[in-house]
């Protein structure tokens, strides 16, 4: 595919840019700005966009520019993806205008237009007011509700293309962008929890054994040298910066921050988009200040040649101790490290030293890998499937069946929890008698409905995305 289906007609410029897709990106936003130049830009996407991506996606384009993003809502995935330009003759009494209608399988991305990548189908028509009328009212109804403060509904519609397929249009409805209209889209918007598994080996030398290393003195002997195995007898590590850290601190702490703000899944722990935003400096592990004093220390030192040099002499030092500890033990060091009559093989393990140190130099320059090793964890968003069903349906019923095992604690310490039996009593329900498919149909039919809570006027979804900002929180 390429950018050239978005070139605007000799002597004509261009009056306004729909653009329907759930998937997009910034790179493709900011070529058709420059590209196609338009007077406005219409964006309909998926009501499960991440604000912070629907933010970007703002920020791609001129302060100046007059762009309008709005959200669409169906059951699923708003799925579609469609293109049309408007475009006005720039010269002449008469207005004369051409448009153009792209459809088919690509998103607004960088990758589906680029043709470096993807391998796209798109449909490439040119309307008419006379034969197109049906389309046209459609596309143009979009635009009318991407430009209404409350947005509105667009109805299911069907068109001939002159001497082509029909096409079948789909209902949906269009929301102003801002908080998610329903359940599903505020579930859909949530970030999953992950350790990040590189942080272990990170600033450490990992040496390949030529045996296992048995679990008797011979194992004393490389840890009393901090060459230590972390599981693995085959290998050992040597901090060439601190020292390594036990996991299970680790896993105590983030299962107490989890227990509070998030929510089990079968993909995992699942926090909501606004907390991870507010909470996120909460969420890490329980070492990250030490993390952070000894990235920081390589990003301070690594380009010293004498600091180098003094870590890699370190290290060397500990491989030839073991060495000399084995022999006094009548063992052949050989028979675990690379050496011969000489000692160690210091010029092998020296190459696998600068090779390490320069791989740890360029990530602790890299910003994101920075924060990620800091904090001992990552948060990638939910996957967008909505649109397979059977998955969707799955992954939300493990989110309520949680819901379900926590309303039957009287003390549970979730705070969304709390927040979702707030609402049930709200409405005259125990949530505790609920069975974890009925949580699921009552927050999706009562996500929008207004309730009470201590006097104050809320609604269900008000009230339960904004768990997060419980006092308990800390």
């Amino acid at each position: 595919m390429s950018y050239k289906l978005f070139e605007v007609p000799e002597g004509y410029e261009t009056d306004v840019v729909l653009v329907m897709a759930p998937y997009f990106d910034r790179a493709f936003a900011k070529r058709i700005a420059s590209d196609l130049a338009p007077k406005r830009i219409r964006f309909l996407v998926d009501d499960g966009s991440r604000q912070e991506d629907l933010d970007a996606l703002r920020k791609s384009f001129p302060r100046d520019a007059d762009v309008r993003i709005a959200l669409g809502a169906a059951a699923g995935l708003v799925h579609l993806k469609g293109f049309y330009f408007e475009f006005v003759k720039v010269d002449g009494q008469r207005q004369n205008r051409k448009r153009k209608f792209l459809f088919g399988s690509a998103n607004a991305t960088e990758p589906a237009f680029s043709g470096r990548r993807n391998a796209e189908l798109v449909a490439d028509v040119d309307l008419t007011r006379g034969e197109d009328r049906a389309l046209l009212d459609y596309l143009q109804t979009v635009v009318a509700a991407i430009e209404e403060e409350e947005g509105g509904a667009v109805p299911e519609s069907t068109h001939s293309l002159r001497n082509a397929p029909t096409l079948y249009l789909p209902k949906f409805t269009v929301t102003p962008m801002g908080p998610p209209p329903g359940f599903d889209a505020w579930l859909q918007r949530g970030l999953l929890v992950a350790k990040y598994k590189a942080a272990q080996q990170f600033l450490t030398v990992a040496v390949r054994l030529n045996a296992a290393l048995p679990a008797d003195m011979i194992s004393t002997t490389f840890a009393g040298r901090r060459l230590l195995e972390p599981g693995e007898r085959s290998v050992v590590r040597y901090p060439y910066v601190g020292n390594l850290e036990p996991e299970e601190a680790d896993e105590q702490a983030a299962h107490q921050w989890n227990a509070r703000l998030g929510m089990w899944t079968h993909l995992g722990n699942w926090v909501s988009e606004s907390c991870y935003r507010a909470h996120r400096k909460t969420m890490k592990s329980k070492t990250s200040s030490e993390r952070q004093a000894r990235i920081e220390m390589l990003r301070d030192n690594g380009d010293d040649p004498k600091w180098r040099a003094d870590r890699q002499k370190e290290f060397l030092l500990a491989l030839s101790g073991v060495w000399r500890d084995l022999k006094e033990q009548d063992i052949n060091p050989g028979d675990f490290l690379d050496g011969d009559r000489r000692g160690v093989d210091r010029a092998q393990y020296a190459k696998r030293f600068d090779k390490k140190f320069e791989s740890d130099l360029l990530m602790a320059k890299d910003e994101d890998f920075y924060e990620r090793y800091v904090t001992g964890y990552e948060f990638p968003a939910v996957p967008h499937f909505r649109q397979d069903q059977r998955a969707w349906e799955s992954f939300s019923l493990s989110w309520c069946t949680t819901v379900a095992v926590e309303a039957s604690r009287p003390n549970t310490s979730s705070l969304l929890t709390r927040c979702i039996r707030d609402a049930f009593e709200a409405r005259g329900e125990v949530l505790a008698d609920i069975p974890d498919k009925g949580i699921l149909k009552w927050l999706r039919a009562e996500w929008g409905n207004n309730i009470t809570i201590d006097e104050n006027e809320t609604t269900v979804g008000e009230h339960i995305s904004g768990y997060w900002m419980s006092p308990s929180v800390g």
